[in-house]
């Protein structure tokens, strides 16, 4: 793996339950921790696509961002983590680890935009 290319500042982020005043509970996403990493399309022809729901057009972009396993990157998930990476918050729909050499692990992610 070349380090040099992990040249990208991402943010973990966890699901947290929050309680209010009056006792009402809300699930926000804060921030965990920050790695580096390299970010990429996963696959230049079925990275972006759009669906349409409700009507409105969604742009959907696919993007991996590889970065080192550690003890906190190996407990990730899909449904209690997500990835803030310039500015956006990406669903994370996959980890794809590296049992071999246990350097590295690949973050599949998607990115939901509203089209204009």
């Amino acid at each position: 793996m070349e380090i040099g290319r992990m040249n990208q500042k991402i943010d973990i982020l966890g699901s947290v339950t929050e309680i209010d005043g009056i006792g009402n509970h809300r699930n926000t996403w804060k921030k965990l921790y920050s790695v580096w990493a390299q970010a990429y399309m996963r696959n230049s022809v079925t990275a972006s696509s759009e669906e349409t729901a409700a009507g409105v057009t969604k742009e959907i972009q696919q993007t991996v961002f590889k970065v080192r396993q550690s003890s906190d990157t190996r407990v990730l998930t899909t449904t209690a983590h997500r990835v803030r990476f310039s500015g956006l918050e990406y669903d994370i729909t996959g980890i794809k680890p590296d049992f071999t050499k246990k350097d590295y692990l690949e973050i599949i992610c998607e990115v939901r935009k509203a089209g204009a």
